[in-house]
């Protein structure tokens, strides 16, 4: 993704996180992992856009989920402040796995079992 995000540079851009916020700003600079740079940093849905979160932030390229030019016209931004984030419910985008450390203590014995066996048989 990063040699596509030159053409973004210096430019407002919409970005989309695993934890399901959309923010809105401008793209200062970027590296190999996707990591950004934005500034001017605004929540996409609210009602006073001049609401600055941060003047400089640094975003770690794993945790964002797409990022595109934010272009909108007239009707778009009216259409945005009239919405909350109530109302757009997008939901995180992280693999939550109830007692992942079970599957996994599980996954390791297996894999301690199969080890155990070869051995075993290269033994004989």
């Amino acid at each position: 993704m990063s040699p596509l995000l030159k053409e973004y540079l210096n430019k407002r851009i919409v970005l989309i996180t695993t934890n399901g916020e959309s923010f809105v700003g401008t793209l200062e600079g970027f590296d190999k992992s996707t990591n950004l740079i934005v500034s001017n940093l605004t929540l996409r849905f609210q009602s006073n856009r001049s609401d600055i979160i941060s003047s400089v932030q640094l975003l770690r390229g794993s945790e964002i989920v797409a990022c595109g030019l934010y272009d909108p016209n007239e009707s778009d931004i009216e259409l945005e402040k009239q919405r909350s984030v109530k109302d757009l419910p997008i939901h995180d985008t992280k693999n939550k796995i109830m007692n992942e450390h079970i599957i996994w203590k599980k996954v390791y014995e297996n894999k301690l079992h199969s080890m155990t066996k070869r051995r075993k048989t290269m033994q004989r």
